[in-house]
């Protein structure tokens, strides 16, 4: 970003190309006279401390084995204002009862307490586009903060607030406590026949509370204080018995397994929004429940014949509450057989045979179900309670569908399983098409059909909205390269490699499926029939117009307004007219990105001498692109004018430039991107989302780098209380080989504010939390 030499210069240059120098405030009229200003970035992150500990007890006395444990772990975050904490513990009892029956026990509690105002106020995005001039503390000691005489005039409303000072006293924090737990009784009734019965469910008490108190960091702070609280409960239960029956004779072998599994799930929140200044004028609570349920029948069968076929078939047969009774229940079947080719009499006699350890090829078909991403949620038994004055009522939170079924993914896969060299080389490949039906999501309709969308409104029914087709391959392959045990060096590795082609089959009530955020300018991924899902949706930016001519004869946001400065003019965007109407307007829209790799693949590299030992863990991915909308934000030079810092590359705007004697214009730096200066924004040019912010996300990552010592085993013998002793140096994200210009490639999915699980955002950048260099030294003592 700019320092404030720069910041000041372009804000000079801006008041000149919109002929307003005369109006240019004071401080801006001589830049070099200014410092560096305020390096926000380097003000927002620090270097942090991770703790871990954890202990350990395990053995065991007659027919009882055990296992206990602690552990605490905590991390400041790399930016201000986040922090993580966790302490958890878990016991494990294993008790053999009589001889043909055993029993088990295992609990765990966790509590977990985070700061989240950094990502949740988006303070990591604001540092980078905070006006450098503005100061972190004042002289006095007080928070920096935007005053009326830093010449934003009208636009200071605009100018970000001081993100250090926001990440500091609004407190967002959430705490959790959770209790799991499960018991089993298995007993053998026959030889091969084994019946198992086990119950298990997990209580957790999530809260979170927000508190933004009054500020006054510019003329437009925040002049009421506010508490915004949640607390939720969930619980989850399962019950199950599965009866196992396993028999070997001659040349066969039979493994059959039944079983029956009920489980059920509930939640209950409550919101609290609280005007703590004027507690009359804002005060809201909110109260949500649902619950679902899911109960299945299920079995398989193995069978195996002279170590050379195998044969599976399963089947399962399940029923959730969140479908209509009609639908409620499907069956989903699966089959797999394989055939070890290396036990035939042929390959045996086979030139080079005696290479393969193994050589097995694998056929699979398969289905699952899935209730969607809103899981119980799908029908109408989600629920708000609505607090008022009068009676509180419990009232539908969704429009009821009866008709919704089972979302159903069949997979058909062939494989190949291949063994070298008595196993030092060990290979899998596999193909497979995976085709999904019936997929679950909100029925995409305008929010007028169905209500507001304020606390008690209905929202649109869930629906199968088509289906999808996912190909690809997975290659993976396991090598001990050298094994020398006169030296007592190994090296092993693992290669994997993974590739798939997902697209669109059929959709049944839109041409395509459209998600939007608003607070990002309404930011677009569209997913049409033929196509992969989400992709990026824009225009397509060709070139800067060169030229008024040029202008004249192109299509533009608005054909009717001749080429002027207040309208659109060279060094402005020129967007494809794709439809060809002659007008640039919304009709225009494409894809202009993917943002799904072609393929991802990792390697992981250990070599191990005497008592020392390296792990060295690479990934990467190739072909994916990702949707760069810090860049779309910061390349706007004119942006300066409300009070935001942008990036250097800003500094290469376009200059229209008048030709001597002529009523002509030409750019004098033509190959640039960056528009020209403006006081507002005629042609739109930082208001569509356009191709020129696509970028390739494709990396190289060092992921993971471990080196490792044991303490070897006649030292330890001199300490009679310790058995075993290792010290162990890792690093985290060492290195990053990629073209992507902002803080990191590995960028997945986007899980900011007003996400819903029905709405995907797919390799967009917009300020995430960086993935940091993390230095750990870990010390283990058995004792």
């Amino acid at each position: 970003v700019l320092n404030f030499i720069e910041y000041a210069q372009l804000t000079k240059d801006l008041y000149t190309a919109s002929d307003q120098l005369a109006n240019l405030p004071q401080q801006y009229k001589d830049p070099s006279s200014l410092g560096e200003g305020t390096n926000w970035q380097r003000s927002m992150f620090k270097a942090s401390l991770m703790d871990k500990h954890q202990v350990s007890v395990s053995g065991g006395f007659k027919n009882t084995n055990y296992y206990l444990s602690g552990e605490y772990f905590k991390q400041d975050g790399v930016a201000i204002g986040s922090s993580f904490e966790r302490m958890s513990s878990r016991l494990n009892i294993d008790q053999q009862i009589l001889k043909n029956i055993k029993a088990g026990f295992s609990a765990s509690i966790a509590s977990t307490k985070e700061e989240l105002t950094s990502t949740s106020e988006d303070v990591i995005r604001t540092a980078i586009n905070t006006y450098p001039g503005l100061l972190v503390k004042n002289a006095d000691g007080s928070w920096g903060g935007v005053s009326t005489g830093d010449g934003f005039g009208g636009n200071i409303q605009y100018v970000p607030n001081n993100p250090i000072a926001m990440a500091s006293f609004i407190k967002n924090k959430q705490r959790n406590l959770s209790l799991m737990g499960d018991v089993y009784v298995e007993a053998k009734i026959l030889p091969g026949l084994t019946f198992r019965i086990s119950a298990n469910g997990n209580k957790s008490k999530p809260e979170a509370g927000k508190l933004t108190p009054i500020h006054n960091l510019s003329p437009s702070g925040n002049l009421e204080e506010r508490i915004d609280s949640t607390y939720t409960e969930n619980s989850y239960w399962n019950f199950g018995q599965l009866l196992q029956y396993n028999k070997t004779f001659k040349k066969h072998n039979v493994g059959v397994t039944m079983g029956h599994e009920a489980q059920a799930w509930s939640w209950e929140s409550h919101t609290d929004n609280i005007n703590v200044t004027v507690p009359s004028k804002t005060n809201r609570g909110l109260t949500s429940k649902a619950e679902g349920a899911l109960e299945s029948y299920f079995s398989r069968i193995n069978y195996t014949f002279n170590n050379k076929y195998i044969l599976q078939m399963a089947g399962r047969y399940d029923g959730g509450s969140a479908f209509g009774e009609n639908n409620r229940r499907a069956f989903f079947p699966s089959m797999s057989a394989a055939w070890r080719i290396t036990e035939e009499g042929f390959f045996k006699k086979l030139p080079l045979s005696k290479l393969f350890t193994d050589l097995k090829l694998r056929v699979e078909y398969g289905s699952t179900g899935s209730m969607g991403s809103d899981g119980y949620a799908q029908y109408t038994i989600y629920k708000q309670q609505i607090g008022s004055l009068g009676d509180t009522i419990y009232v539908p939170e969704k429009v009821g569908n009866p008709d919704i079924q089972w979302e159903k993914t069949v997979t058909k896969n062939i494989g190949l399983t291949l063994g070298m060299l008595n196993n030092r080389i060990q290979v899998d490949v596999d193909f497979f098409i995976k085709e999904t039906n019936g997929l679950i999501m909100t029925l995409p309709v305008d929010v007028s059909l169905t209500g507001t969308g304020a606390p008690g409104a209905l929202t649109a029914p869930t629906v199968n909205v088509g289906s999808l087709r996912n190909k690809g391959f997975n290659f993976s392959i396991n090598s001990i390269n050298v094994h020398n045990t006169k030296t007592s060096f190994k090296w092993t590795s693992n290669f994997n490699i993974s590739t798939f082609n997902t697209k669109i089959q059929e959709l049944s009530y839109k041409p395509f499926l459209e998600s939007g955020i608003w607070w990002l300018n309404n930011f677009k991924s569209r997913s049409t029939v033929g196509g992969a899902p989400w992709m990026f949706y824009g225009y397509v930016a060709e070139k800067l117009f060169t030229s008024v001519e040029e202008i004249n004869n192109s299509p533009r946001p608005d054909i009717t307004t001749p080429a002027s400065v207040n309208g659109t003019w060279v060094g402005d965007v020129k967007y494809k007219d794709l439809n060809g109407d002659g007008v640039i307007d919304g009709n225009d829209q494409t894809q202009i990105g993917n943002p799904w790799p072609k393929f991802t693949f990792g390697l992981t590299n250990t070599f191990s001498y005497k008592d020392f030992d390296l792990s060295i863990l690479v990934i990467g991915s190739q072909g994916n692109e990702i949707y760069n909308y810090m860049r779309y934000l910061n390349a706007n030079a004119s942006a300066v004018r409300l009070g935001r810092n942008v990036y250097k590359e800003a500094l290469d705007y376009a200059v229209p430039v008048n030709k001597v004697g002529t009523s002509e214009y030409y750019l004098q730096n033509p190959n640039t991107r960056v528009s020209r200066l403006t006081i507002g924004d005629p042609n739109g040019n930082y208001n569509r989302f356009t191709q020129w912010y696509v970028e390739d996300g494709s990396f190289i990552k060092i992921k993971n780098l471990t080196l490792g010592y044991s303490v070897p085993g006649k030292i330890i013998k001199k300490i009679k209380v310790i058995k075993g002793g290792r010290i162990s140096l890792g690093i985290q994200n060492l290195a990053t080989f990629t073209k992507y210009s902002g803080y990191d490639p590995e960028i997945g999915q986007y899980v900011g504010k007003e996400v819903a699980g029905d709405r995907t955002y797919q390799g967009l950048d917009a300020g995430r939390y960086p993935l940091t260099r993390v230095y750990t030294l870990n010390f283990a003592i058995d004792f």
